[in-house]
C-alpha cells in the first residue's frame, strides 16, 4: 500500500522543481519502534526513490539534512510512514 501512496504522492510533485537543498524528516509511526540505525535502514528505499524521482537532488549530506523520528502507536492499523520536504 506505501509503494501506491509514494507513486501517487510523486506523480503529483512532477512538473515541480526539485528541491537543490532539503530538509527531509520521515515520521515513523509503529507500534514497535525500530533501533536507531534500523530506523535510518528502514527508509532508505524511500529516500532512494525520491532521488530516483528526482524530488531531491541527492541524498549526499551535502544535499539534504535528514532526520527519522518514531512515534509509538497503540494499534496496528495507526501504523503509518510521513514525510515532510522543506527547502534546506
Amino acid at each position: 500500500a506505501w509503494h501506491a501512496a509514494v507513486l501517487i504522492a510523486v506523480t503529483e510533485f512532477k512538473g515541480q522543481k526539485s528541491f537543490s537543498k532539503a530538509c527531509v524528516v520521515f515520521k515513523l509511526y509503529k507500534l514497535s519502534l525500530f533501533d536507531l540505525d534500523g530506523a535510518y535502514n528502514a527508509i532508505k528505499p524511500v529516500l532512494d526513490g525520491l532521488r530516483y524521482t528526482r524530488v531531491i537532488k541527492d541524498d549526499s549530506t551535502e544535499d539534504i539534512d535528514l532526520k527519522v523520528k518514531q512515534i509509538k502507536v497503540a494499534h496496528k492499523k495507526d501504523e503509518r510512514v510521513e514525510i515532510e520536504i522543506s527547502e534546506k
